[in-house]
């Protein structure tokens, strides 16, 4: 599936019966196609890490929600690691957003910074609401979707070292993946429609 502002975009049936190896190569292939230059290496190891996870999780959904990787947002030069689509059980377009980190341990400086070895970084709540913000008033096809945002700390398993504050923004942790699961199948049981996947891209 080829698009503009995405990385990389495949069925959960396509993602799921395509090699990690060849995955990751496609992605970043997409990546810098996308951005203009190689992904950094560091984004290159977290992708390495999460994709097999991802995998793990998307096993048990819909295999026709639509995931794309690396989507770059509107009028911006932000992306966001994974999107969700499908629709809900009332069979309305809706979109995860779906914001991913491989931290291992965090120190929160204040409610909108947290440092992670050594370096400053925005709370990811404040992230994936940032995100959400963007689609929902700069996305052509705002009126078409309901955006939701969560956030996975895939690696975490102490949250008493990053508070947790806004209600928006729903936050899983560690390898868990059965909350996960619950929620993204609670979200979008139904896979979306062609054509709405299409406004969306």
């Amino acid at each position: 599936m080829k698009v503009s502002n995405a990385a990389l975009v495949k069925t959960i049936h396509k993602f799921l019966r395509t090699e990690e190896k060849e995955i990751l190569k496609e992605l970043l292939d997409g990546y810098k196609r996308l951005v203009g230059e190689a992904i950094n290496i560091e984004q290159k190891i977290a992708w390495k890490e999460a994709i097999p996870k991802l995998r793990k999780v998307l096993s048990r959904l819909d295999d026709n929600i639509v995931i794309a990787l690396e989507y770059r947002l509107p009028f911006s030069n932000e992306r966001v690691d994974v999107i969700l689509l499908g629709r809900s059980a009332e069979n309305k377009p809706k979109a995860i957003i779906l914001e991913l980190k491989g931290w291992h341990s965090v120190k929160n400086v204040n409610d909108e910074i947290v440092e992670v070895n050594g370096k400053l970084h925005q709370h990811p709540e404040i992230q994936v609401l940032n995100y959400l913000g963007k689609l929902r008033f700069s996305h052509s096809a705002a009126n078409l979707f309901e955006f939701v945002g969560a956030v996975w700390l895939y690696n975490l398993y102490n949250l008493s070292e990053i508070p947790l504050s806004f209600t928006d923004v729903k936050v899983f942790w560690g390898d868990n993946y059965n909350d996960l699961v619950e929620f993204l199948s609670k979200e979008i049981p139904n896979p979306p429609k062609t054509r709405r996947c299409k406004r969306f891209y």
